[in-house]
């Protein structure tokens, strides 16, 4: 099966924040099964876990996503499943290696990587990133916490940014699976092809749901 992209396109997953209108784009490609949570229609479906394996624990699961009705790029093909195919792997890491130099397997450690690769394989002008949350959202009551450490530890008015460098924040800002380094390399590699990525304004990628502030100054510069 040849794989072609158009010009947009948006890659869904499941987290919560960081959501966009995926209506706005040609195609919407699908991580694993979240279009049935997010009930949208995936022009393809990237699913790189052994669906044979999983169907044995979660046959609901691997039907909601090799009966959808549209291509899904899996590690391998399955007879029983004509829509399954192999994703193009060889195609995709022989391009990577000679764009960025890097061992592709570096890059392409979650669904959600295999996906960015993809578009950035085929230059996808507009990629849109909904629901791709790899670090927890900030917690107001830790960095709360962490203020008080600050106070305690001297400072008598730690400034406002100083709340997501205390100690309980970075504790629980921690990635909590794999694809973070992946995902945020593939995208600054992308837009550095002239690429144009997108994603929600409450989403963790990029720090995207802090303040806006310049790190290490008390008095934020006013820049144009």
């Amino acid at each position: 099966m040849e794989i072609t992209l158009p010009s947009s396109v948006a890659i869904c997953a499941r987290a919560k924040t960081g959501q966009i209108d995926v209506s706005d784009y040609e195609c919407v490609i699908g991580i694993n099964n979240t279009h049935v949570q997010e009930k949208f229609e995936p022009s393809l479906i990237i699913a790189m876990d052994d669906l044979k394996r999983d169907e044995k624990v979660e046959p609901d699961y691997v039907d909601a996503i090799v009966n959808k009705g549209c291509p899904v790029l899996s590690t391998r093909k399955f007879r029983k499943w004509p829509s399954v195919q192999p994703y193009p792997l060889e195609d995709v890491c022989r391009w990577l290696k000679r764009k960025t130099g890097l061992p592709p397997h570096r890059l392409l450690d979650c669904s959600i990587s295999f996906a960015i690769a993809l578009c950035l394989r085929h230059l996808v002008a507009r990629v849109g990133l909904s629901g791709i949350d790899l670090t927890p959202p900030y917690n107001a009551l830790a960095m709360k916490r962490g203020m008080l450490q600050f106070t305690e530890g001297g400072y008598r008015k730690p400034p406002d940014w100083f709340k997501y460098y205390s100690q309980d924040a970075l504790k629980q800002r921690r990635p909590r699976e794999p694809g973070w380094e992946s995902v945020h390399y593939l995208v600054g590699f992308g837009t550095a092809l002239g690429m144009k990525f997108e994603w929600g304004k409450d989403s963790t990628l990029m720090n995207s749901d802090r303040d806006r502030y310049f790190y290490g100054y008390n008095d934020m510069p006013r820049l144009k």
